[in-house]
């Protein structure tokens, strides 16, 4: 048990507050966690350009992944290694987009703080 909840000696019933509390907390964080992953798979089918599809072959593939996955298919393998080739592609494009890139000083920006300090010098 984690000292966050270890209940105070000869009080349980603060100890078991604490607890309900955590566990109110674990509910929410998972209900969160639940909306984004759904979030998530509605913008990933706008992404792959499949919500125009009509709505019996988006069902009936969800519904032919189903018992695949039931029947355990070797075909799901090659899913799972095509899924993880585009979230790591994705993992990827995002981490260099949050880097912020270096400004590339032009030879033209270069020659002219070269000679901006010449013109200093020269003065001096």
């Amino acid at each position: 048990m984690s000292a966050s909840l270890k209940p105070v000696r000869g009080c349980p019933i603060r100890g078991l507050h604490q607890l309900k509390s955590k566990i109110s907390d674990l509910q929410t964080r998972y209900q969160h966690l639940l909306n984004q992953h759904q979030e998530d798979i509605a913008q990933l089918i706008t992404r792959l350009d499949l919500a125009p599809l009509e709505d019996e072959i988006l069902i009936g593939g969800l519904l032919f992944l189903k018992d695949k996955i039931a029947k355990s298919d070797p075909l799901m393998e090659e899913w799972r290694d095509a899924g993880a080739r585009f979230l790591r592609r994705k993992k990827t494009n995002q981490q260099r987009d949050a880097v912020p890139q270096k400004e590339n000083r032009t030879p033209q920006k270069q020659s002219q703080s070269r000679e901006k300090q010449d013109a200093k010098t020269t003065a001096i």
